[in-house]
């Protein structure tokens, strides 16, 4: 949600913005599949680590689930900036000529 504070083409900028960001952590099924897959994994992995008290039973399952929660917050990140600048140039293109009041 924007602010009531703005107005005319700070609101609409704003607006656009915030639905840049919400389409751009859209994380693609893949990833939340595979990610949902390997931490249900690693519970009982983790379970069977702690009753031996051997935490490298659990390091190779865990290397897995932070190689993919890394890899989401990259898509997250990478797909936010690609979408702002796009809609940064689309946005100066459309934009170009007109006068605004200071």
């Amino acid at each position: 949600m924007v602010p009531e504070t703005f107005e005319g083409v700070d609101r609409a900028f704003l607006r656009e913005l915030a639905r840049l960001y919400r389409r751009s952590i859209k994380i693609p099924r893949r990833l939340v599949t595979e990610l949902a897959k390997q931490t249900a994994l690693g519970q009982r992995v983790w379970v069977e680590a702690r009753k031996a008290a051997d935490f490298s039973k659990f390091a190779g399952q865990l290397s897995v689930i932070l190689g993919l929660v890394l890899e989401r917050r990259t898509h997250k990140s990478k797909m936010f900036l690609r979408e702002v600048r796009n809609n940064l140039k689309s946005l100066w293109v459309a934009m170009r000529g007109r006068t605004f009041e200071t």
